[in-house]
C-alpha cells in the first residue's frame, strides 16, 4: 500500500514536470511524434470486418485515446485500458438509486487514470497472474449538478471498487520483470532537468544583476546637509531625465556603481552538460530539442 501511495505522488509530480518543464514537455512530444505520428490506420481486405472496426474506432474515439495513451505512457510509465463490461457505454461507478447506466451495441474501451489504482492484486509468487485491480479515489468535485433520469446527479463520489483482471489491459515500461508498476521515461533525468532549469534561472539572475547600477554619494557635512541632499534628489526621481545637470559643491561626490561579482561564469557550459545528460537519458539527439544548440 505504501509503495502504491508513493507511486501516486510520483505520478502527480511527473505530470507537473511534463506540463511546466519545457525540455521535459518537448522530450515527451518527440517520443509521441516518433511512435504515433499523426495517428494510425487499420486496413483489411474484408470489407465487413473493416466496417465493424471503423464503427468501433469511431464509437470509442480511438484516435484521441491513442494520442492520450502515448503521452501518459511516457509520463506515467504505465497505462490501463478498461474494457467496459455488460455493454456499458459510459463509466458509472457506485450508481445511485434510479441512475441509468448507458448501454450500447458496440463494445467500449476507456483509458483509465493509472494513479487511481492503489493495488494490483496477484498470486504472490507470480505477478503476471493478476487477480484484480483495486480502484480507490474520490472523483472530481463539481459545483453544479443536474438531473439524470429522474434523479439528481451528486456533486462527487468516492470509489472503492475492484475490477477483474480480464477487463483491464495494463501496459508498463521502464521496469523489471518483478515490478508491478511502470516507470516514467523522465525518471532517469529528473535531477538533470532540475539542474537545467537552475542553470537558466541563475544565468538570468546574473544578467539582471549585471544590468543593475546604483549611485554612491559621499557628502562631507552634518546630518542636516545629508537630509537636504536626499530631499533634493527625491524631487528628481529615481532615474534623472536625459540632459539633467547636477550642481553641487566639492564636498559632494557622486559615483556610478555597477554590481560586482556577477561575471558570465559557467552558465552556458552547465546548460550544455545538463541538456546532454537529459538527451542521453531520453535517447534523443540534442538537435531535436529546438534550443540554441540545435
Amino acid at each position: 500500500m505504501v509503495e502504491n501511495l508513493i507511486c501516486r505522488v510520483a505520478f502527480f509530480n511527473l505530470t507537473l514536470i511534463h506540463h511546466h518543464d519545457p525540455i521535459a514537455h518537448q522530450a515527451v512530444n518527440i517520443i509521441k511524434d516518433f511512435t504515433l505520428g499523426r495517428g494510425f490506420r487499420v486496413d483489411s481486405d474484408n470489407d465487413a470486418a473493416l466496417a465493424l472496426w471503423r464503427a468501433f474506432e469511431k464509437a470509442n474515439k480511438l484516435q484521441e485515446q491513442m494520442d492520450q495513451l502515448a503521452t501518459e505512457l511516457s509520463v506515467n510509465g504505465e497505462v490501463m485500458i478498461w474494457k467496459l463490461p455488460h455493454n456499458e457505454s459510459k463509466i458509472v461507478k457506485v450508481p445511485f438509486p434510479g441512475q441509468p447506466v448507458p448501454k450500447g451495441l458496440i463494445p467500449r474501451v476507456r483509458l483509465l487514470d493509472a494513479t487511481v489504482f492503489w493495488e494490483i492484486v496477484t498470486v504472490p509468487e507470480d505477478i503476471t497472474n493478476v487477480l484484480y485491480y483495486v480502484w480507490v479515489s474520490p472523483t472530481q468535485w463539481q459545483m453544479y449538478t443536474g438531473l439524470q433520469g429522474n434523479s439528481m446527479v451528486p456533486s462527487s463520489k468516492f470509489i472503492f471498487q475492484t475490477i477483474p483482471a480480464e477487463q483491464i489491459n495494463h501496459y508498463k515500461v521502464n521496469c523489471f520483470s518483478n515490478e508491478k508498476r511502470g516507470r516514467s521515461d523522465l525518471f532517469s533525468v529528473l535531477g538533470f532537468l532540475k539542474r537545467l532549469r537552475d542553470s537558466v534561472n541563475y544565468s538570468l539572475i546574473a544578467l539582471q544583476k549585471q544590468a543593475s547600477w546604483c549611485i554612491d554619494t559621499t557628502v562631507e557635512g552634518n546630518q542636516q546637509d545629508i537630509n537636504a541632499y536626499i530631499a533634493d534628489q527625491a524631487s528628481i526621481g529615481t532615474v534623472a531625465p536625459a540632459g539633467s545637470e547636477f550642481v553641487h559643491s566639492a564636498k559632494i561626490k557622486r559615483e556610478y556603481k555597477g554590481v560586482e561579482g556577477t561575471g558570465k561564469g559557467g552558465g552556458n557550459v552547465t546548460f550544455e552538460w545538463a541538456l546532454s545528460c537529459v538527451a542521453s537519458g531520453m535517447g534523443i539527439p540534442i538537435s531535436y530539442f529546438g534550443t540554441h544548440l540545435s
